[in-house]
């Protein structure tokens, strides 16, 4: 008799749409996993995003978090390569995670249940694996970067989610077996001469999400091991002497290490791990002011960033600064709100982080080394802020020379270079040596 398979085959596939649909809406209601990462019942509130939702294709995944494709790097003479596609897409993709996960923290169970969606899809594809030898200096982009920033947004995102809707714990245990083989192939704590950067923060991070999400201790004392030994370098002034050297973003590199120190120690201490010691707090203190009275004052940092270690672009006497440096301030205001109230204020004093809090507060600002928007997790909503209005900001540079005592150079004008770039040039009409910039700051209020 001849058999007809048409038909057949037919009704198999349409079965196995059917059951497909049917699995992935029985993962989302079927078990409770006791999951931790971010603590979310510690959010503010004021979790919003704009157009959050991971609302692209999964297979946009496949050249990117799947199949990685590394730009060029030359390391004798230490200039990136030129941005590509893959590039772009990958700051995409984070990006669009860290606006999910803040959205699904912020209440929104729709996004939960597509970020869940989209981390099955990644763990049934192996996403986000070591592609490169070790020997292959493009780990540096491949793995203690990009790869470490993007499964920690993922994890992030992951744990954040379980932690308002139900997964069906056989599912959980699968993703966990992707993202412990994952984590830890990008593990870069010994592949660099230069340890315990913020390059090595990345990994314990995301690492240390592992950690809290699946309940694996040997991790999550990996992380707790690499936040302390960075703490322990701390100088006697508060620089992380590491990250101080990068000439014109030293203070950029320790704000935004500062944060993600924040974060680490907040997701080990979700997890049962206390490192707010005595030391720890004064340690952390003490690098705070650091960094806020470099930012007023670069000269401070200036005997570190004058090396330009791994950075030569820029004036290491003047020093950049933006969002992401400033990410850690809601952390720091929300733990030592009342153990440093003298910090408390200098903090809410500095022009730089006003602006970040004021200007920023319901926008994406400086998320990368936290993963997610710092003010979303870290309730400050009730802090008041002076806010500085954009028309009545300018800059002011104070300008000196080393030689001569009685040079002391003011200039005001619309942005912070300008009145650098004046003060400079009416120092060196008279010294055409030993001018240097002992302070620029941000002044509001026509002041």
């Amino acid at each position: 008799m001849k058999l007809h398979h048409q038909p057949v085959l037919i009704v198999i596939n349409k079965m196995k749409k059917f059951l497909g649909i049917l699995v992935l809406g029985l993962l989302l209601i079927s078990t409770t996993v006791n999951a931790s990462g971010f603590d979310i019942k510690r959010a503010t509130g004021i979790c919003k995003a704009n157009n959050s939702n991971l609302d692209f294709n999964l297979d946009t995944y496949n050249k990117t978090f799947i199949n990685i494709k590394v730009r060029a790097w030359d390391e004798k003479t230490d200039v990136e390569g030129k941005e590509g596609d893959w590039e772009n897409t990958m700051y995409f993709l984070m990006e669009a995670w860290s606006k999910a996960m803040e959205e699904c923290a912020g209440g929104n169970k729709e996004v939960c249940k597509i970020i869940i969606e989209h981390t099955k899809y990644l763990a049934d594809n192996n996403g986000l694996k070591r592609g490169y030898s070790w020997d292959d200096y493009d780990y540096v982009f491949e793995a203690t970067f990009f790869n470490n920033h993007a499964a920690g947004r993922v994890l992030a995102a992951y744990g954040i989610a379980i932690q308002q809707i139900n997964i069906d714990s056989d599912v959980h245990k699968a993703i966990g077996k992707w993202a412990k083989k994952n984590v830890k192939s990008n593990n870069n704590l010994n592949k660099s001469k230069w340890k315990y950067t913020n390059h090595h923060l990345n990994y314990v991070r995301a690492i240390a999400l592992y950690g809290s999400i699946w309940k694996d201790t040997k991790s999550l004392n990996i992380a707790k091991k690499v936040v302390l030994r960075i703490m322990k370098s701390i100088t006697k002034e508060g620089a992380l002497p590491l990250e101080a050297v990068r000439g014109a973003r030293g203070l950029y590199y320790q704000g935004r290490t500062l944060h993600g120190l924040f974060i680490t120690t907040d997701i080990l201490y979700d997890a049962g791990i206390d490192l707010y010691t005595d030391k720890f707090n004064e340690d952390m203190n003490r690098a705070v002011n650091f960094y806020l009275d470099a930012s007023l004052d670069n000269m401070l940092i200036y005997p570190w960033a004058k090396i330009k270690r791994h950075n030569k672009k820029g004036n290491p006497k003047i020093q950049e600064q933006n969002h992401y440096s400033n990410g850690w301030a809601p952390a720091f205001l929300y733990h030592y709100k009342d153990l440093y109230p003298a910090t408390i204020e200098k903090t809410k004093a500095n022009p730089y982080v006003q602006k970040f809090i004021n200007k920023n507060l319901k926008k994406d600002a400086g998320s990368m080394w936290g993963l997610i928007d710092s003010k979303c997790i870290y309730p400050i909503k009730d802090i008041e802020f002076n806010k500085i209005e954009a028309s009545n900001v300018e800059y002011i540079a104070l300008v000196k020379n080393k030689t001569d005592d009685s040079v002391i150079i003011k200039v005001r004008a619309a942005s912070k270079e300008l009145a650098i770039e004046e003060a400079m040039k009416k120092c060196t009409e008279k010294h055409e040596e030993g001018c240097y910039v002992h302070y620029s700051n941000q002044v509001g209020f026509g002041q």
